[in-house]
Protein backbone atom coordinates (compact mmCIF):
# COMPACT_ATOMS: atom_id res chain seq x y z
CA UNK A 1 0.00 0.00 0.00
CA UNK A 2 1.42 3.66 -0.79
CA UNK A 3 0.67 6.70 0.42
CA UNK A 4 -2.42 7.93 -1.44
CA UNK A 5 -3.62 11.53 -1.90
CA UNK A 6 -7.45 10.14 -0.87
CA UNK A 7 -6.70 8.21 2.23
CA UNK A 8 -9.27 9.75 4.55
CA UNK A 9 -11.78 11.63 1.88
CA UNK A 10 -15.44 10.33 2.19
CA UNK A 11 -16.02 8.00 -0.64
CA UNK A 12 -19.12 6.88 -2.67
CA UNK A 13 -18.98 4.09 -4.59
CA UNK A 14 -21.24 1.79 -6.31
CA UNK A 15 -21.08 -1.96 -6.79
CA UNK A 16 -22.01 -3.72 -9.90
CA UNK A 17 -25.06 -5.06 -8.25
CA UNK A 18 -25.93 -1.47 -7.63
CA UNK A 19 -25.82 -0.94 -4.13
CA UNK A 20 -24.72 2.16 -2.87
CA UNK A 21 -22.10 2.68 -0.30
CA UNK A 22 -19.97 5.58 1.49
CA UNK A 23 -17.37 5.63 3.77
CA UNK A 24 -13.84 6.95 4.45
CA UNK A 25 -10.85 5.64 2.24
CA UNK A 26 -9.03 3.84 4.45
CA UNK A 27 -6.39 2.26 2.10
CA UNK A 28 -6.06 0.72 -1.14
CA UNK A 29 -4.49 -2.07 -2.15
CA UNK A 30 -3.58 -2.08 -5.63
CA UNK A 31 -1.91 -5.68 -5.60
CA UNK A 32 -4.44 -7.37 -4.78
CA UNK A 33 -7.26 -5.01 -6.24
CA UNK A 34 -8.99 -4.18 -3.27
CA UNK A 35 -10.54 -0.87 -1.85
CA UNK A 36 -10.82 -0.61 2.24
CA UNK A 37 -13.35 1.81 3.49
CA UNK A 38 -14.31 2.56 7.25
CA UNK A 39 -17.59 3.88 8.92
CA UNK A 40 -19.29 2.44 6.07
CA UNK A 41 -23.37 3.05 5.39
CA UNK A 42 -25.02 1.07 2.39
CA UNK A 43 -27.83 3.14 0.95
CA UNK A 44 -28.98 -0.02 -1.05
CA UNK A 45 -30.09 0.05 -4.81
CA UNK A 46 -32.08 3.38 -4.60
CA UNK A 47 -33.78 1.96 -7.64
CA UNK A 48 -31.11 1.74 -9.68
CA UNK A 49 -32.12 -2.04 -10.29
CA UNK A 50 -35.61 -1.43 -11.05
CA UNK A 51 -34.73 -1.20 -15.06
CA UNK A 52 -33.92 -4.58 -15.19
CA UNK A 53 -36.95 -5.92 -13.63
CA UNK A 54 -34.37 -6.96 -10.73
CA UNK A 55 -35.84 -6.59 -6.70
CA UNK A 56 -34.65 -4.01 -5.02
CA UNK A 57 -32.25 -4.05 -1.86
CA UNK A 58 -33.09 -1.42 0.95
CA UNK A 59 -30.76 0.64 2.99
CA UNK A 60 -29.05 -0.80 5.90
CA UNK A 61 -29.35 0.84 9.40
CA UNK A 62 -26.49 -0.18 10.23
CA UNK A 63 -22.99 1.72 10.23
CA UNK A 64 -19.99 -0.55 9.01
CA UNK A 65 -16.94 0.06 10.96
CA UNK A 66 -14.60 -1.66 7.63
CA UNK A 67 -15.62 -3.44 4.48
CA UNK A 68 -13.44 -4.52 2.46
CA UNK A 69 -14.20 -3.88 -1.73
CA UNK A 70 -13.43 -6.32 -4.44
CA UNK A 71 -12.42 -3.79 -7.16
CA UNK A 72 -13.53 -5.91 -9.91
CA UNK A 73 -16.86 -5.33 -8.43
CA UNK A 74 -16.89 -1.72 -8.17
CA UNK A 75 -18.58 -0.08 -10.83
CA UNK A 76 -18.54 4.15 -9.59
CA UNK A 77 -16.51 5.64 -7.59
CA UNK A 78 -16.81 8.94 -6.23
CA UNK A 79 -14.81 11.61 -3.94
CA UNK A 80 -16.96 13.36 -2.32
CA UNK A 81 -15.35 15.67 -0.38
CA UNK A 82 -11.32 16.20 0.66
CA UNK A 83 -10.47 15.90 4.71
CA UNK A 84 -9.21 19.12 5.97
CA UNK A 85 -5.96 18.85 7.24
CA UNK A 86 -5.63 19.87 11.14
CA UNK A 87 -4.04 22.53 12.18
CA UNK A 88 -1.11 21.38 14.38
CA UNK A 89 -0.09 23.65 17.35
CA UNK A 90 2.74 24.94 17.20
CA UNK A 91 4.42 22.94 20.55
CA UNK A 92 7.96 21.95 20.59
CA UNK A 93 6.68 18.59 22.22
CA UNK A 94 5.22 17.63 18.71
CA UNK A 95 7.62 15.94 16.54
CA UNK A 96 5.31 14.50 13.70
CA UNK A 97 1.85 15.03 13.39
CA UNK A 98 1.76 11.74 10.15
CA UNK A 99 0.42 8.68 11.17
CA UNK A 100 3.04 6.04 11.36
CA UNK A 101 3.16 3.52 8.72
CA UNK A 102 1.04 0.42 8.78
CA UNK A 103 2.88 -2.59 9.33
CA UNK A 104 2.68 -5.43 6.57
CA UNK A 105 0.15 -8.29 7.98
CA UNK A 106 2.01 -10.84 9.53
CA UNK A 107 2.06 -14.05 7.71
CA UNK A 108 -0.38 -16.86 7.90
CA UNK A 109 0.69 -19.64 10.33
CA UNK A 110 -0.81 -22.77 9.05
CA UNK A 111 -0.51 -26.25 11.17
CA UNK A 112 1.88 -28.65 10.32
CA UNK A 113 1.19 -30.79 6.99
CA UNK A 114 -0.72 -33.67 7.90
CA UNK A 115 -1.85 -36.54 5.44
CA UNK A 116 -5.32 -35.36 3.56
CA UNK A 117 -7.34 -38.87 2.46
CA UNK A 118 -8.98 -38.64 -0.64
CA UNK A 119 -11.38 -40.25 -2.65
CA UNK A 120 -9.68 -41.48 -6.23
CA UNK A 121 -11.46 -44.57 -6.97
CA UNK A 122 -14.91 -45.64 -7.48
CA UNK A 123 -14.70 -47.47 -4.69
CA UNK A 124 -15.40 -44.30 -2.84
CA UNK A 125 -19.23 -44.54 -4.12
CA UNK A 126 -19.67 -48.08 -2.75
CA UNK A 127 -20.61 -47.08 1.05
CA UNK A 128 -20.06 -50.13 3.03
CA UNK A 129 -17.01 -51.43 0.83
CA UNK A 130 -14.47 -48.84 1.57
CA UNK A 131 -12.43 -47.96 4.43
CA UNK A 132 -11.43 -44.01 5.53
CA UNK A 133 -8.25 -44.23 3.01
CA UNK A 134 -10.71 -45.33 -0.05
CA UNK A 135 -9.52 -48.14 -0.51
CA UNK A 136 -11.82 -51.09 -1.65
CA UNK A 137 -12.25 -53.70 1.64
CA UNK A 138 -12.35 -56.92 -0.52
CA UNK A 139 -14.97 -59.28 1.43
CA UNK A 140 -14.27 -62.96 1.17
CA UNK A 141 -17.25 -65.04 0.16
CA UNK A 142 -17.92 -67.85 2.66
CA UNK A 143 -18.09 -71.50 1.14
CA UNK A 144 -21.38 -73.05 1.85
CA UNK A 145 -20.45 -76.39 3.41
CA UNK A 146 -22.24 -78.97 1.24
CA UNK A 147 -23.95 -81.35 3.45
CA UNK A 148 -23.49 -84.58 2.34
CA UNK A 149 -26.51 -86.87 2.01
CA UNK A 150 -26.42 -90.54 2.93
Amino acid sequence: MSNFPYIGCRISLISKHGLRYEGVLFSIHAESHEICLNSVRCFGTEGRRAKDGLAEVPAAADVFEYIRFRGSDIQDLTVCDSPTPAQVPADPAIVSSQAPPVPAPAPVQTAPSVGCLLYTSDAADEEDSVDLGGRRIIKKKKKKKKSKKT
